[in-house]
């Protein structure tokens, strides 16, 4: 669901940030992207929260 926003919202999205939400476990974990994706003004935007949320 979160690339699936990301991509109705910015277009497509880079394989590489797929790789990694997929790659994300825990429900609490993907809720909160899936929001950020939905809030976010754009994909660097989300990219840099995503970085910040597995690190």
């Amino acid at each position: 669901m979160v690339v699936e926003v990301l991509d109705e919202r910015f277009g497509v999205v880079p394989f590489e940030l797929i790789e990694q939400v997929r790659g994300v476990n825990g429900r609490d974990v993907l809720k909160r992207l899936h929001r950020q994706a939905i809030q976010c003004p754009d994909m660097e935007i989300f990219k840099d929260k995503l970085s910040k949320t597995l690190h």
